[in-house]
């Protein structure tokens, strides 16, 4: 009897680790995963009734037509981190934490009046991943007993995912309390994943049972689309303002591939001059019955984008202080869920220079609750916090802020198991950003 046919929670383990972690990796689970621009961002996005700077072209480009004067504005995440941690890997109390964080400039725009109405241009980056984990985990313990086996874990993780969007903006003043907008974004992701996982399995009292797998997978990504957006702002009343928009996303052309490589092999205890092997099946990955490995390459189904409506109100109280809220709806796609998300936000000056804005915001899961008999996936809603300062001159601003989001929820990590993981997400952001009046 081998140590795989021994304790089965061993064999578990071991097809955990192998086969299916590098399908967890990207956040696609969200849609709210980074805030675009500087004023915006302190408000924890709650802007589609604002929306009179240049990062309103990626909110609500009608609301650009009641900015005073052409302006360009450029917005940086000095520093962006997500943290997650599993829980309830196995039968010991083994946690995985990993981590992604990287520096990315997020937003450009930058708008001018032409003939009836304004143009602008911007470049956007909702969505960014950067993750280079190294970890080696030894003597972990799989079984019940902890004194019988133990295993030696060794993972190298390499994934970069970009989504862009990049495109010109134009709008137009339709009445004194109505204006529309619309921008056309080209929409560019870019994804490269490479994973490897290393298994060793030993009985601690039989030595010489023993046993090795290997596995590597390259994901590879990229898609090209268009995403209209449009936008309607109205004021009702004095003090009030309305805004509404409507997008979604054509992916015109995109290559989902991926190819996976394995070894296994499982030594039992020898009979004699022989050695019987066991080979164990992962994922993906096809393993002839020897002692070596084989690969599988894999072209992935098409993924589509949702269709997103967001409305949005503002009330401004006073010369220095604004309270305003967004509610936005996604719809379902071929992998998704529908779901949605709020936000609410303030901004009040201290006086002409300084002003403080402070905001709350959702980022929900759109995948289904997680049951036993779940797929790979996560589910885990997210609540967020937003706080920046603004210095402002008399043609120009700089903006720092921070981002705060967490939330706990549970994640399917094994196909075929019955063992739900226990998942936490933390995710921050630091921000600064300047403007300039033209």
């Amino acid at each position: 009897m081998t140590i795989w046919q021994a304790n089965p929670r061993a064999l578990s383990l071991a097809v955990l680790c192998m086969s299916v972690l590098p399908n967890v990796w990207a956040d696609t689970e969200h849609y709210n995963n980074l805030l675009i621009g500087d004023r915006a961002a302190g408000l924890g996005g709650a802007y589609t009734a604002v929306s009179d700077d240049p990062s309103g072209l990626y909110y609500n480009p009608a609301g650009v037509v009641y900015a005073s004067e052409a302006e360009v504005s450029a917005s940086g995440n000095a520093y962006q981190g997500v943290s997650k941690t599993y829980s309830n890997l196995n039968d010991s109390d083994f946690e995985w934490n990993r981590f992604s964080g990287g520096m990315v400039a997020n937003y450009f725009g930058v708008f001018k009046p032409v003939g009836p109405g304004v143009a602008g241009f911007s470049i956007a980056i909702p969505d960014y991943v950067l993750e280079n984990q190294n970890d080696m985990f030894d003597e972990v313990r799989v079984a019940s007993d902890p004194a019988k086996e133990y295993t030696g874990w060794h993972v190298d993780h390499n994934d970069e995912d970009t989504t862009t969007n990049m495109g010109p903006s134009y709008a137009i003043e339709w009445s004194d309390d109505l204006s529309v907008g619309i921008t056309l974004y080209a929409h560019m992701r870019k994804k490269e994943m490479i994973h490897s996982e290393e298994v060793y399995l030993r009985d601690k009292d039989t030595p010489t049972n023993t046993g090795f797998s290997w596995t590597r997978t390259h994901v590879q990504t990229s898609e090209f689309g268009i995403r209209p957006l449009l936008g309607i702002m109205w004021a009702p009343m004095e003090k009030w303002s309305v805004g509404l928009t409507g997008s979604f996303t054509e992916i015109l052309a995109q290559t989902r591939e991926r190819k996976s490589c394995g070894i296994n092999n499982a030594t039992a205890a020898k009979d004699g001059e022989n050695t019987v092997i066991t080979l164990v099946a992962m994922t993906d990955v096809s393993i002839p019955e020897t002692s070596g490995g084989s690969c599988t390459f894999v072209q992935q189904a098409d993924r589509t984008l949702p269709v997103q409506v967001t409305a949005g109100v503002a009330y401004f109280a006073s010369d220095s202080l604004m309270v305003t809220g967004d509610f936005s709806f996604y719809g379902a796609t071929n992998e998704r869920e529908s779901t949605w998300n709020t936000a609410v936000g303030a901004e009040y000056f201290l006086d002409s220079v300084w002003g403080l804005r402070g905001g709350f915001y959702t980022n929900n899961a759109n995948t289904k609750e997680i049951s036993s008999t779940a797929s790979l996936r996560e589910h885990v809603d997210l609540f967020g916090v937003a706080f920046s300062v603004s210095r402002h001159a008399k043609d120009s601003s700089m903006t720092a802020g921070v981002n705060y989001a967490l939330g706990s929820g549970q994640a399917v990590t094994s196909p075929g198991s019955n063992r739900i993981q226990d998942l936490s997400i933390n995710a921050f952001s630091v921000f600064i950003s300047t403007s300039t009046s033209l």
